[in-house]
């Protein structure tokens, strides 16, 4: 939520701007628990109609429920889509060192980390966190600004984290932020850093001790976007440390959760979840489904989570190769190391990651044609045949 454009909390769904009576076909489906539209105003579906929100409220709460909505998009897990609606931010935004600018920033750089654009991501945070520092003149609430600043300070270590960083100068930053700002949301968001920290570390009893406090802080902040991918953390912590059968609990429990919010982006984190537990039961065949049905999910249209369609690419490389399939891997890592415009290239981890495959697949064609010439030349002169 960007503050300085705050909706008024006397209307019925806190952020309409407009009687809802005129609203129509914009109101929320009901029958869609994860209809954006049930936390924010969509905008006219027709190209070039004008909103009511932008006939009734002003440019400002036209800029605040824009936000909004790419905010939902992004918690509905939708980060494609989250960064469409931003654009709509741009025209609104009067100047480069005002607190609008800011606002676009980070309603733009959650979905950038998602959509597999950390580089852009992280120019987003920095120059939203430059923004917010010099502009103390714009109105806005302590809180929001708090927040605010939070929000881009995290996700700029989001940034390095994707792409396997460890303990970087951001860490401390954020640390020290939440420290002398403990709100409810700035910690709930830390917990999950934390408890992603230990997953990538191997350290299953700090996980487990940090998931219990993120679920009991994420019921007071209600953000069970938040949640969800801690879920996927822990079950993650839980396989590496050799407990297959919770990571599978807890990923049919992201699966379920994530159909019932209609949460595409973690419906796909679920079945990555799910198919690496199964390959590490040796179900081999189920997983490779559900690292099929991970992968086509994360590049719908509306999701672009080109970060975990390339970890279902390569944990399903790696099963090929188990398979004995080492054409079908190396044609998997080289769809993981493909990038079409704006989406970067690899990360570091994930270009290490296809390296060790390629690696492993030269040994598995160099190991074939030893084989293959040792059973053509026949058994060495003056061996012992046996009947």
């Amino acid at each position: 939520a960007l503050p300085w454009a705050r909706a008024p909390r006397r209307h019925p769904h806190r952020f309409a701007l407009w009687d809802p009576g005129d609203a129509g076909p914009f109101l929320p489906d009901p029958t869609r628990p994860g209809d954006p539209r049930q936390f924010a105003v969509l905008r006219p579906a027709r190209r070039g109609a004008k909103p009511p929100l932008r006939r009734g409220a002003g440019g400002h709460h036209a800029f605040a429920a824009t936000a909004y909505l790419s905010n939902c998009y992004t918690y509905a897990g939708r980060p494609a889509r989250a960064l469409a609606e931003a654009e709509a931010l741009r025209p609104l935004v009067y100047s480069k060192r005002r607190l609008p600018r800011a606002g676009y920033l980070i309603a733009r750089a959650p979905a950038l980390v998602f959509t597999q654009r950390l580089h852009a991501s992280a120019a987003a945070c920095e120059e939203a966190l430059s923004v917010l520092e010099q502009d103390q003149r714009t109105p806005v609430a302590e809180v929001d600004r708090v927040n605010a600043t939070g929000g881009a300070l995290v996700t700029r270590l989001w940034a390095d984290l994707a792409r396997g960083y460890g303990r970087c100068p951001w860490w401390q930053r954020v640390e020290d932020y939440v420290e002398h700002h403990p709100t409810t949301l700035l910690e709930t968001w830390f917990l999950e850093l934390g408890l992603f920290a230990a997953y990538r570390k191997g350290c299953l009893p700090t996980a487990r001790v940090l998931w219990q406090k993120l679920v009991d802080e994420a019921k007071l902040s209600e953000v069970f976007f938040v949640q969800g991918k801690g879920r996927v953390w822990f079950g993650m912590a839980c396989l590496e440390a050799g407990h297959t059968g919770e990571a599978l609990d807890m990923a049919d429990e992201i699966i379920g959760l994530a159909r019932e919010h209609d949460n595409p982006m973690l419906h796909a984190m679920g079945l990555l979840l799910w198919g690496m537990a199964l390959y590490a039961w040796e179900h081999l065949g189920d997983a490779v489904h559900a690292l099929e049905q991970a992968a086509a999910l994360a590049v719908q249209e509306d999701v672009g989570a080109h970060g975990v369609y390339r970890d279902a690419l390569l944990v399903h490389a790696a099963l090929a190769l188990d398979l004995g399939h080492p054409v079908e891997a190396q044609d998997l890592v080289e769809r993981v190391e493909q990038a079409t415009t704006p989406v970067e290239p690899p990360h570091e981890l994930h270009c290490l990651r296809a390296l060790r495959i390629q690696g492993q697949i030269a040994l598995a064609e160099r190991a074939g044609e030893f084989s293959a010439e040792t059973s053509s030349e026949g058994p060495p002169v003056g061996s012992a045949q046996r009947p």
